[in-house]
């Protein structure tokens, strides 16, 4: 049997192979992310909190927030106040690219 015929029907020829497809192609299931400490303290003063935010944002959270309380002080990293409405828009729109 050729390589091509064999990857062709490649499902049909190795059961093995055929339930290591269809477990690779399942998608898994979420956990939840359990908080703890000074992430979860500055999750408080956050303006949308812990369920307010999407899975990734959480899962970002998670992973990255205690360094981000370490060297700002808080997750909110942006003040809207400080930065001009234009800027914001101007870093919105897709065509814009940083020269940096």
């Amino acid at each position: 049997m050729s390589y091509e015929e064999f990857s062709r029907h490649r499902r049909r020829t190795s059961p093995a192979l055929s339930r290591a497809l269809d477990r690779l192609r399942h998608t898994p299931a979420t956990k939840a992310i359990e908080l703890r400490g000074e992430v979860e303290a500055a999750l408080k003063t956050t303006p949308a909190g812990w369920y307010g935010l999407s899975g990734y944002e959480q899962w970002v959270c998670g992973l990255y927030g205690k360094d981000m309380v370490a060297r700002f002080g808080s997750l909110v990293v942006v003040d809207k106040g400080v930065l001009p409405t234009g800027l914001l828009d101007m870093l919105r729109q897709s065509r814009f690219k940083w020269r940096g």
